[in-house]
């Protein structure tokens, strides 16, 4: 289900940021609240969602986000009391509680620096565009003697300069807390999250909204995913336990059967012309590695049909060649996941027509 996020008007300029936060997490928020008090950009707004009980804890939550306040902080409350995990449902309740034109996200274990939706913004206003989105870092994070956390060093695995929707279909490299959305536009305003997604919803939510909209980028780094190494994260990055990790995996595979069906749905005419560049862009490879086949020879086999014995004949190169070995393996394994997409695609549309 996906839940439909009601507002009024869209206070003009505005940045809205929402962040989810639960129990026992209040050190955490306060880096990223932090990070938001030090923002170029203004007029912004915070809506937390907390989701969990009034205890001990949420005292302590309510004098964090009074700490702020004084300080200058636009910041709204929203509280829901639900036991189970609803992330999505958080990610709704925060868009229907913030009144900002452009509205973006923030988990409360990440930061963002403060230029961050300077960038966003202008490149939004720039380009026309529904959306944007900027590079982030990934922190690794360490716990300190002191318990208290540090950065142990950084990476550039998100790194783009330019949007290419196959890749984004392919693997999202777009964390919640690196784009930002125009309300004022008829895409931006229909952002929702589905709230039966119990993992990937961000990226789920991504891939319907770049379906309608090419997003502008902001090619500098302008924000951090920090991973904690100790595996406290959702993600399966660090998690040493072996019952921790098998729960978390279980999670992300029924996450990504749920995300396959929203594959399958999206109507992707927008982005035919690079879905068909790049097929013609694999065969040139394809063909590229045939000829390269005839400068090292291959086994031959008469009995076989000529795809077979190309096959062989590539295979037998490519062994004395171990990098363009690996690369071709690569090569096929990412054109067979473009082609399936488009064929499920089809499928579905015939579907449709004919009222299945």
């Amino acid at each position: 289900m996906i839940a439909l996020a009601t507002f009024t008007l869209p206070v003009s300029g505005l940045v809205s940021v929402v962040i989810r936060t639960v129990p026992g997490r209040t050190s955490y928020l306060d880096a990223a609240l932090f990070s938001l008090q030090c923002q170029d950009y203004k007029p912004l707004e915070v809506v937390v969602v907390y989701q969990g009980p009034a205890g001990a804890d949420y005292g302590g939550l309510l004098d964090l986000l009074e700490e702020y306040r004084v300080l200058g902080l636009d910041i709204r409350l929203v509280v829901n009391p639900a036991n189970e995990d609803q992330r999505s449902r958080n990610l709704n309740l925060g868009l229907m509680a913030a009144s900002g034109q452009y509205v973006a996200f923030l988990d409360d274990d990440d930061v963002v620096y403060a230029r961050h939706y300077v960038n966003l913004v202008e490149a939004i206003k720039t380009s026309g565009s529904a959306w944007s989105y900027g590079n982030t870092y990934q922190a690794n994070m360490k716990f300190a003697a002191d318990g208290s956390l540090y950065v142990a060093s950084y990476s550039r695995p998100f790194e783009k300069h330019a949007y290419s929707f196959i890749d984004h279909y392919l693997g999202n490299f777009i964390p919640i807390h690196s784009f930002c959305v125009d309300r004022a536009t008829e895409i931006g305003a229909a952002l929702t999250f589905d709230e039966s997604m119990i993992r990937h919803e961000d990226y789920d939510a991504l891939l319907r909204l770049s379906s309608q909209s090419k997003p502008a980028v902001s090619t500098e780094f302008t924000c951090e995913y920090r991973i904690r190494l100790d595996g406290s994260n959702t993600v399966l990055a660090g998690t040493s336990d072996v019952g921790d990790f098998k729960n978390k995996s279980k999670s992300w595979a029924v996450a990504q059967l749920q995300l396959e069906r929203t594959r399958d749905r999206l109507d992707t005419s927008l982005w035919n012309r690079e879905v068909f560049a790049e097929i013609a862009r694999l065969r040139g490879e394809v063909h590229r590695l045939s000829l390269l086949v005839n400068d090292y020879g291959g086994v031959q086999c008469e009995s076989k049909p000529l795809r077979y014995r190309l096959s062989d004949k590539i295979n037998s190169a490519l062994k004395r060649l171990p990098l363009a070995h690996k690369g071709m393996r690569r090569l096929g394994t990412r054109m067979d996941r473009v082609l399936e997409s488009l064929r499920r695609q089809i499928v579905a549309r015939r579907h449709r027509s004919a009222g299945v």
